[in-house]
Formats: C-alpha cells, sequence, structure tokens
C-alpha cells in the first residue's frame, strides 16, 4: 500500500477510497498491511470512501477488510461522500480541533 506522503512521519490523515467489489475481494489486505496498522496505533485519522459516483460506504461487511472489520480498527466510513469531499470535510474537522473516531463519524454520518 502507498501512502501519500514522502516519509511515515509526515502522514497526518488521509482517505483511502475503494471500489464495491475490491472490499469483498480476497486480495483487500488492507487490515493486514503494517503501515496502516502503525497509522491506527498512532491515532492517524482514516476515512473509507467509495470510487462509485453516489455509492456509499457501510459497516455492513464483518469479515476480514471489510467495513465492520475497518470500523472496529478505528476507520471512519465516509458514508457517500466523494474521495475529495471527504477529504476536505476531514481536513476542516481536525483544522476545528475534532478528534477521535467518534466524533469524526459523527460528523461524517451528519
Amino acid at each position: 500500500m502507498g501512502w501519500v506522503a514522502k516519509n511515515r512521519q509526515e502522514l497526518q490523515n488521509f482517505v483511502i477510497q475503494f471500489s464495491p467489489l475490491w472490499c469483498h475481494s480476497p486480495h483487500n489486505q488492507l487490515h493486514n498491511d503494517n503501515d496502516f496498522r502503525r497509522a491506527l496505533a498512532a491515532n492517524v485519522p482514516m476515512v473509507i470512501t467509495s470510487r462509485v459516483p453516489n455509492g456509499r460506504v457501510l459497516p455492513n461487511y464483518d469479515r476480514d477488510g471489510g467495513g465492520k472489520t475497518l470500523v472496529d480498527a478505528g476507520v471512519v466510513m465516509g458514508d457517500d461522500l466523494s474521495p475529495q469531499k471527504a477529504r476536505i470535510l476531514l481536513r476542516l474537522l481536525l483544522e476545528g480541533g475534532a478528534k477521535g473516531q467518534k466524533n469524526l463519524q459523527a460528523a461524517f454520518d451528519r
């Protein structure tokens, strides 16, 4: 998995976009990715979005790498926001002082 940062110390938050089929794919190894686990351990805010226009992401799938598994790990579901809109909302929330998965998720659930 490639993070959008020159080095891991620069990573402060990020938005991940999935295609719907990828979430159910055996190739979905995000939950096993070492960088992903380190980011979670460091409380780096992460938002999952869909790259499908008007698509939603929900924590329904309860298998390795599924939405429920990722939420249980600390990731925020971006609901029906595009990756670009989710990134803007995440940035505004963090600059406004929002912290923690529960507070961020409440804002994305609107």
